[in-house]
């Protein structure tokens, strides 16, 4: 068997004293940064939808809809409401989930002159 020279072995050493990490706890950790980061990203909207959801079911209506697109001004956005309505419930279902909304948000773009953004990352930067 081959002898180690004196950098091999402090080389093998220091390999066994870093520290290791089960994969579960990783992701895990990884799992969680993500959630906080997504739950922050969507704070605003959040707070956006309950407003508007007047019953607390977790699903608006179209007045509810309506009412959340029109204090939407807050952020300096004016979509058109009718369009998004049809987008988001085009057989008038008058039942549209919070999930519903965070993709349409997502997929609408508007414009400030400069930049274009997605409604949603426009109220989530704006504080």
């Amino acid at each position: 068997m081959k002898r180690l020279s004196r950098e091999e072995q402090m080389k093998l050493m220091s390999e066994k004293e870093k520290p290791i990490i089960d994969y579960n706890v990783f992701q895990k950790i990884i799992l969680d940064f993500q959630l906080k980061s997504h739950e922050k990203f969507l704070k605003n909207f959040v707070q956006l939808f309950r407003r508007s959801d007047k019953d607390i079911n977790g699903i608006i209506d179209e007045g509810e809809f309506k009412d959340m697109v029109n204090n939407m001004e807050k952020y300096s956005i004016q979509p058109d409401v009718q369009k998004l309505l049809m987008v988001v419930d085009p057989y008038n279902h008058q039942q549209i989930t919070f999930s519903q909304c965070v993709s349409l948000f997502s997929a609408e773009m508007i414009s400030d002159g400069e930049n274009t953004f997605s409604i949603l990352q426009k109220i989530s930067l704006d504080s």
